[in-house]
């Protein structure tokens, strides 16, 4: 049974695109985890009894801790060097995260103002794990080398496992899937982009999110039009309880996703509007990120998903935010952390980010009469970063430091 189960999913990987005419399937996490109780039955009743721990947090009320911070664990698993993505395009990644669930995307004054009613910063970050499960420094990033192509959607021919969640398979082991959130960036092949594992629905060994390299971070090998990190949000959403925002069910307005202050939506959306949409009555949320628009289109959540997400966060995986993994310390303007020195200055010029999260931020230095000297766009972690001024004349100069949400202006002066 198990064989024949993921021999479908095989087969529904390879043909996704092809299954419907109106709909190109870009996410595999439905059928992963129809496919996943039918290989282990015993997580059907699992899922329900996590599911009802998530709704009665729900309407109990959720008890707001302040940020949550998850620890990530990102598994590159590569068969080409392009696949092998660099350290920055993680970095990348990183940021995107945090900037999609604190709401502090540049395309959010794009929302409908009906929409922007109810949209939340979710509260929650991510970080890079900066311990592994015994104890010892890391990066938060593995990598391995397969000998297999498309290693995203491979099955062990003689057991129907998922190559990718296994080194003895050409993948790599899951980390603690109780105290990582485990990632695993390959080439999955096809149209889908990623999968990702509901609260309940996966053994240990297989819990967690696999993402294609071309739709991770927003820098190497990430492509238009999911180039901006946002297909890895899309996921999260997912391993902490949502569901797609039209319910899983092209063409029917009775099935949506369970949130009250989401509309209901007859199908997803392909592409990017730029007009209102209407379907089962309503205008569609097509900004939402558990909807299938481009990258550049979405840039929301919703405050009743916001309460599904952090209810999964304090019950079915509350060990997520409940270890020490991380170092950094959330902090609500991460701009302001950044510190400058030494000034005046010599021959370079140290940025500093004292505390939080990555996040992503253009560094621009401009002289008294607004030529531009130096621009950039780099990914902030707590560290010192070094800039190279030794062939600025001697002056005064300003240097424009600007996120998504927040911009500062500071004074250097330049005396070799």
């Amino acid at each position: 049974m198990r064989c024949k189960t993921y021999f479908f999913l095989s087969l529904f990987l390879s043909l996704a695109s092809m299954l419907n005419a109106q709909v190109v399937e870009q996410c595999g996490a439905g059928v992963l985890q129809k496919n996943s109780f039918v290989s282990h039955p015993e997580l059907i009743a699992n899922r329900e009894v996590t599911e009802q721990a998530i709704q009665e947090f729900v309407q109990n009320g959720v008890t707001n801790r302040g940020v949550l911070t998850i620890p990530v664990v990102f598994h590159v698993v590569y068969y080409s060097e392009v696949e092998n993505v660099s350290a920055q395009q993680v970095f990348s990644q990183i940021a995107a995260l945090n900037r999609d669930y604190r709401n502090r995307n540049e395309n959010f004054s794009k929302v409908h103002e009906d929409f922007k009613k109810v949209a939340a910063d979710v509260e929650i970050e991510f970080c890079l794990a900066e311990k592994d499960p015994f104890g010892n420094e890391t990066t938060g990033i593995t990598r391995t080398q397969t000998p297999y192509t498309n290693i995203g959607h491979r099955l062990n021919p003689s057991d129907g496992r998922p190559s990718i969640f296994y080194s003895n398979l050409g993948g790599e082991d899951a980390w603690d899937t109780e105290k990582y959130l485990n990632i695993w960036v390959c080439n999955i092949g096809g149209s889908i982009l990623g999968f990702a594992s509901f609260p309940g629905t996966a053994i240990a060994a297989e819990d967690g999110i696999i993402i294609d390299y071309e739709a991770f971070g927003s820098i190497g090998t990430a492509k238009k039009p999911n180039h901006l990190g946002k297909t890895l949000a899309h996921e999260v959403g997912h391993y902490l309880d949502l569901e797609h925002i039209w319910g899983n069910t092209a063409g029917d307005c009775s099935i949506d996703d369970g949130i009250d202050d989401t509309p209901e939506q007859e199908r997803p959306t392909q592409g990017c509007p730029n007009d209102r949409r209407v379907s089962c009555g309503s205008f569609d949320m097509y900004n939402n990120y558990m909807d299938y628009s481009t990258d550049e289109c979405l840039a929301m959540f919703t405050q009743e998903q916001k309460k599904r997400m952090l209810a999964s966060l304090q019950t079915v995986r509350k060990e997520l935010v409940n270890g020490d993994f991380c170092s950094q310390n959330t902090v609500d303007s991460p701009l302001e952390q950044i510190k400058l020195y030494t000034n005046p200055v010599d021959d370079e010029l140290f940025v500093s980010l004292k505390g939080g999260n990555i996040f992503e931020a253009s560094v621009m230095i401009y002289d008294l009469v607004g030529h531009v000297m130096m621009e950039e766009k780099t990914f902030f972690f707590p560290g010192a970063y070094p800039i190279d001024v030794r062939f600025f004349p001697q002056g005064v100069y300003f240097v424009v430091l600007s996120s998504s949400d927040n911009q500062l202006i500071r004074k250097i002066v330049v005396n070799h």
